[in-house]
């Protein structure tokens, strides 16, 4: 098919038509130069033969993506985005076995993005992946040294977790659901109101016809036809898209009337005509006539000859009809007037603008449109058809789209924080594509708002219920076992006062009982340790070895002058009550300065002062001495003369034998040996004895508390055990603050 042309001349000479052979023409040479003129202009894209599985020719998309696209398009899935495009496939319009494939690339921004989210979705998965096999590892068990409260935190926050996050999920699940189905909702109400136009414009389309077949000829009811109301009906019509009126009297005759050019409508008249030429004949026309006025272009079969039901002859009778002929599609409306007696005077027959008639139907429609929160638009491709076009391109966009394509588009559109829904869609039976756009109302049922009070609805319970699951537990076993580790803390630091106190018969109860047993017995031996010195207690307690070892000691021995004077004066309860005052004495002596009573040897206190529990033992064993000295004396200025006491300290620090003593089996004392241990009880047998001083001691010690007490050198004694005569120190007192140095 070709077109001649002059350059001569503006008008076209004619066309010549080829006709070829079905069985000579190339399979879809169309489509691969479609393809080939596609390319040419930079566009991927690809055709793909499904029955055949075969691509077209020139195609730029390979046949695995486009049978990859084929598979996906019959599950309902359009778009696909691969190696850095994203691919389109559509079926061909008429064609359902030709599929077409188009490609567009994707922004390299995109794509980093796209990378980005795979890497952060594969990197969410990653750590619930690693925790599935977290328990299993001995790394774990080493590197995880938590505490059994941290544990049951973490145990209690994994059970409410779990079910927050399927209360989570579930709720956003239900309300995406309900936000859908809502949205879904409110898309079919949008989509009513394109209905109700639909509805609308039909409504008065019928309405029309009505007034065509009834009341219209009812004003002309014997009337005789003529040119003058022709004239009047074609007024009376052409305001509603009618173009043409023709009457037709049973004797041939016609009166015509038109703004049109003749040329124009001549054709059609003569085509309307030829479609009611079965019923007039029916109806006693003047056929003859109506053929000379009226005929049909050479080689156009005559149409009242052909076969025709009455349902289909009815059909052209008062309604408004449109035929496709050729191509050409007209609209015309027929029906008689008749007189007084019913005898037919004229056949009317009004020709249409049919699309003309319904955007007038449309405008009117939209003009009286009221909706709150929703606008109504539409687009047409009529050069006198009504369009009202939104004013952002993307709307306007996708109207035309619609009109251009025929499909249907329902979305959401976020503008100036506000969120709208939009319809757009072909208008049934109509040459206009019809949007409507409303915006979401921020009272009532809004979707955001529902989803919300789902998740809270559906996680408050939830917490709740973890929360209640996690007290149980708690008091169940965490508590317990806790307590038991708070007591079994002040144990160690030495409180024993305090013992579990749970009932049951379970495990933690038993494990309660055995803990009290033990507080118990380490009850019991804290008590033994007021009768023993420290280090001694210390001694069996860490270490069971019986040897004996050397240490640096300084020894203290204080007792009562002239005790039997007491026994002989007093009665025997009264003089063992006064010792026992006296032992008791130096005891709380001894032990506020850091040391310990190794042992009592009838009225005498023997006492041991070691630099393990003092820095100066010396100084210790000093300041020990002369508090008991002080208190007897105290005890001398409130008591009576009978119970006067008089008493004598001697200190002496250097070298002993430290260890057991005694039987393995049957007893066995720790205690200090050594000429150190002998020389203290010498001096204490001479100190307040002959007018000597109470405190006695050595040069050495006496050297090392020189700045705190006043001494004087005594005149060397005899002492037993010793070769030679010994030096030997008085202890007077403390020196005053101000003589120290």
């Amino acid at each position: 098919f070709c077109r001649f042309s002059r350059s001569s001349e503006v008008s076209n000479p004619g066309f010549l038509i080829a006709l070829i052979p079905a069985d000579l023409a190339r399979v879809n040479w169309l489509e691969e130069r479609a393809m080939a003129r596609a390319a040419n202009r930079g566009v991927v894209s690809g055709a793909y033969v499904a029955s055949q599985d075969l691509a077209v020719k020139n195609s730029k998309i390979s046949e695995n993506i486009m049978h990859g696209m084929i598979t996906a398009f019959r599950i309902g899935k359009r778009f696909q985005r691969s190696q850095g495009y994203l691919y389109y496939c559509e079926t061909q319009v008429g064609n359902p076995d030709l599929f077409l494939c188009t490609a567009i690339p994707v922004s390299e921004n995109d794509q980093f993005w796209q990378n980005i989210l795979s890497l952060l979705g594969s990197l969410v998965w990653l750590p619930g992946f690693l925790c599935l096999f977290l328990p299993f590892s001995r790394w774990a068990s080493s590197e995880f040294n938590l505490s059994l409260k941290t544990r049951f935190r973490f145990a209690a926050a994994s059970i409410a977790a779990l079910p927050l996050l399927l209360a989570v999920v579930t709720g956003a699940i239900h309300s995406a659901r309900i936000n859908l189905e809502v949205r879904n909702e409110e898309f079919q109400k949008l989509d009513s109101q394109l209905n109700r136009v639909e509805e609308s414009v039909a409504l008065q389309t019928a309405n029309y016809e009505l007034f065509l077949k009834n009341e219209l000829p009812r004003q002309y009811e014997n009337r005789i036809p003529d040119k003058k109301q022709a004239d009047e009906i074609l007024n009376l019509v052409k305001d509603r898209g009618s173009e043409i009126v023709l009457l037709i009297t049973p004797d041939g005759e016609s009166y015509l009337a038109t703004e049109l050019p003749l040329e124009k409508v001549k054709q059609r008249i003569s085509y309307t005509v030829n479609f009611l030429k079965y019923r007039l004949n029916m109806d006693k026309f003047n056929m003859k006539a109506l053929d000379e006025h009226f005929p049909l272009p050479d080689g156009t079969k005559q149409l009242y000859t052909l076969k025709r039901t009455d349902a289909l002859n009815s059909d052209f009778h008062n309604r408004i009809n449109r035929i496709d002929f050729g191509g050409m599609i007209f609209s015309f409306f027929a029906t008689y007037l008749y007189d007084k007696e019913g005898r037919i005077l004229a056949c009317l027959t009004i020709g249409f603008n049919y699309s003309q008639m319904q955007q007038k139907f449309l405008a009117g429609q939209f003009k009286n449109f009221n909706q709150d929160n929703s606008q109504i638009f539409a687009a047409t491709n009529l050069e006198k058809g009504f369009s009202m076009l939104p004013k952002a391109g993307k709307l306007r966009n996708i109207l035309e789209m619609s009109l251009l394509t025929g499909d249907s588009f329902k979305f959401s559109q976020s503008f100036k924080n506000k969120e709208y829904l939009v319809v757009s869609r072909p208008l049934k039976d109509i040459e206009n594509s019809g949007m409507v756009v409303q915006r979401l109302s921020d009272h009532g049922l809004n979707p955001r708002r529902e989803q919300l009070l789902n998740l809270v609805l559906t996680s408050v319970p939830s917490v709740i219920l973890s929360l209640l699951v996690i007290g149980l537990f708690s008091r169940l076993f965490l508590i317990p076992v806790l307590r038991l580790s708070h007591l079994a803390t002040r144990v160690v630091e030495g409180d024993y006062q305090e013992s579990p106190d749970v009932s049951g018969n379970n495990e933690i109860a038993e494990l309660s009982n055995n803990m009290a047993q033990m507080i118990r017995g380490l009850r019991e031996k804290a008590e033994m340790k007021n009768y023993l010195r420290a280090d001694l207690f210390e001694k069996v307690a860490n270490d069971s070895n019986t040897s004996a070892e050397r240490a640096q000691i300084t020894i203290l021995f204080a007792g009562i002058r002239d005790f039997p004077r007491f026994e002989d004066r007093l009665s025997p309860e009264a003089a063992m009550e006064v010792m026992n005052r006296f032992l008791a004495l130096c005891e709380r002596a001894a032990k506020e300065n850091g040391g310990d009573i190794d042992k009592f040897i009838g009225d005498t206190a023997m006492a041991s002062f070691s630099n393990r529990h003092c820095a100066n033992p010396e100084a210790a064993a000093i300041m020990a001495a002369i508090s008991i000295v002080a208190e007897v004396e105290r005890h001398n200025q409130t008591s009576c003369e009978i119970d006067q006491l008089r008493v004598g300290v001697g200190v002496a620090s250097g070298e002993v034998v430290a260890g057991h003593i005694g039987s393995l089996r049957k007893r066995l004392d720790y205690t200090f040996i050594g000429d150190t241990v002998n020389l203290a009880a010498r001096l204490e047998k001479l100190a307040g004895r002959a007018d000597n001083p109470s405190i006695l001691t050595t040069p050495e010690v006496a050297v090392a508390v020189k700045t705190l007490v006043k001494s004087f050198e005594l005149p060397a004694m005899k002492i037993k055990g010793k070769l030679h005569e010994v030096k030997v120190v008085a202890i007077a007192g403390l020196l005053k603050e101000g003589d120290r140095e």
